[in-house]
């Protein structure tokens, strides 16, 4: 949409380049433009952890590992490790890693 703002079922999502604060006088004019919107159902919630939101109901506590969850949501692969492999005598990298100083960066895979 050209007004900056998505809309899908009953989320909508404030789109923007950058960060801002959103003011009372912002939030009248978002709210004022949702709520012309059939599909758009603005509600005022007392969460204040946004790992709330995680469990779908409202009375129940929420019980998660952030790292764990960021982990196996983000990883491409999960058996890929960022350590050094041992006794390899050729080293095959991807097209985006490269060799400063000595060092190597970027994934490695080895022969054995």
């Amino acid at each position: 949409m050209a007004k900056g703002y998505r809309i899908s079922q009953k989320q909508a999502q404030m789109v923007k380049q950058t960060v801002i604060y959103l003011g009372f006088e912002r939030f009248l004019k978002y709210q004022a433009i949702m709520v012309e919107q059939d599909d758009v159902e603005i509600v005022v919630t007392n969460f204040v952890n946004p790992a709330s939101f995680l469990s779908g109901s409202m009375g129940e506590p929420v019980i998660h590992e952030c790292l764990e969850a960021i982990k196996a949501t983000y990883s491409s692969c999960p058996d890929l490790k960022d350590t050094l492999p041992e006794n390899t005598e050729t080293w095959y990298t991807d097209g985006s890693s490269w060799v400063i100083s000595g060092r190597h960066a970027g994934y490695v895979v080895t022969t054995r």
